[in-house]
C-alpha cells in the first residue's frame, strides 16, 4: 500500500512538472527549466532537472533509507530537492540573462 501511494504521488509530481512549463513558459516564448522527482524504488530516487534547449539532465540522486550504506554519498530526499532547486534557480537566472529575459 506504501509503495501505492508513493508511486501516485510520484507520477503526480510528474503530470505537475511537466504540464506546467507548456501550458504558460513555452507557448509564450518562454524556455522554462522542470524539476522532475523519480522514486523507482520506495524511499530511493533522483530529482531531475530538465533543460529545454536540448542540454543533456542533471540528476541529484537521494536516499531515505536509514542505516543502508550502499552509496555514502547520497543525501535524503529534502536535501537533494533543495539542492536541485537551487541549480535549477541558477540555470534559469543564466538561461533568462542569454535570452534578455526575467524570469
Amino acid at each position: 500500500m506504501r509503495a501505492v501511494a508513493a508511486l501516485a504521488r510520484g507520477l503526480a509530481y510528474i503530470t505537475a512538472r511537466c504540464s506546467s512549463p507548456r501550458r504558460g513558459g513555452e507557448s509564450s516564448g518562454e524556455m522554462k527549466i522542470s524539476i522532475i522527482r523519480h522514486e523507482a524504488i520506495l524511499d530511493c530516487g533522483t530529482y531531475e532537472v530538465r533543460f529545454p534547449d536540448g542540454r543533456p539532465s542533471q540528476y541529484f540522486y537521494w536516499e531515505d533509507i536509514p542505516g543502508r550504506q550502499l552509496r555514502p554519498d547520497l543525501v535524503d530526499s529534502t536535501t537533494a530537492e533543495r539542492d536541485a532547486g537551487a541549480f535549477a534557480r541558477a540555470e534559469q537566472d543564466k538561461l533568462a540573462s542569454q535570452l534578455g529575459t526575467e524570469t
